[in-house]
């Protein structure tokens, strides 16, 4: 895939029609190159990595003038760097991906509760995690919309057979009393063109983000205060859930070395 002309919708929709996927990210106009090369999260992380996990090579040209295809073979050093220490190694011209088999009807959605329910919901989700499956992707978000109604939002993607998501995500759906249920089988890219409006070109917005090591009361205090002061303003306070038991064995099934890459916060439960 070329960078100059590559959108995450066209690797989403190019592997989809072949019964394939790989880890792209949540908003599908975003630019391949700066989201491969930040390191690349998504809706898929949990079960096949970032998209630097992914990448098996990339096309170059460094400062010297040279057009190099660096990969696990060629040039290992800068294939390490490029693949989450950013975009200061060369212009990158091609990408190649690793792609998995995917059924692209997939059990998804969002769960949304009022916002006077989200400690409920938070201090649920803080002991409930842990223990999920590397299908199961729940974020977790607090909404300020622009009717000026605020929410707590789950987004889930079950990345495997359907039946099984439902039980796993049982639990969580008995949480007090839902306002919202949009969890069924459905076409992933659903899922993956929901949030295009949210951030659309042109929209004018500010994006800051740290990670947690969990998702503990202190944490879900702060989500809740941020989304109090920014209680007149149309906000999103969400979160990535990124620990899985791929991310912590690096080496083993997803990244090319047993050397890490530059991407240091993998064991971090959330962004």
């Amino acid at each position: 895939l070329r960078p100059g002309r590559g959108l995450l919708n066209g690797i989403d929709t190019a592997s989809l029609q072949h019964g394939l996927v790989t880890t792209a990210g949540v908003v599908s106009h975003t630019g391949v190159g700066g989201f491969t090369l930040g390191g690349g999260y998504g809706r898929l992380n949990r079960k096949y990595g970032l998209a630097v996990d992914n990448l098996v090579s990339a096309d170059l040209v460094t400062a010297d003038g040279q057009i190099r295809t660096v990969s696990a073979e060629q040039d290992p050093d800068l294939f390490w760097a490029i693949r989450g220490g950013g975009g200061n190694f060369g212009v990158a011209t091609q990408f190649e991906y690793k792609l998995h088999p995917f059924d692209r009807n997939v059990f998804s959605g969002a769960i949304i509760w009022p916002i006077e329910q989200a400690r409920e919901v938070l201090d649920f989700y803080g002991g409930w995690y842990a223990g999920l499956s590397d299908d199961l992707y729940v974020g977790p978000a607090m909404v300020t919309m622009p009717d000026g109604v605020s929410a707590v939002v789950m987004e889930v993607v079950y990345a495997g057979d359907p039946a099984a998501g439902e039980k796993e995500l049982a639990p969580l759906r008995k949480v007090g009393k839902p306002m919202k249920d949009t969890v069924t089988v459905q076409d992933y890219m659903v899922m993956q063109t929901q949030e295009d409006g949210t951030w659309a070109h042109g929209v004018r917005s500010y994006a800051k983000n740290g990670m947690a090591r969990e998702f503990s009361p202190a944490l879900i205090d702060a989500i809740q205060n941020a989304v109090v002061a920014l209680s007149n303003t149309v906000s999103l306070t969400t979160g990535q859930l990124l620990r899985t038991r791929r991310a912590r064995v690096i080496g083993k099934g997803l990244n090319t070395f047993n050397d890490p890459s530059p991407i240091g916060f993998r064991s971090n439960a959330l962004k």
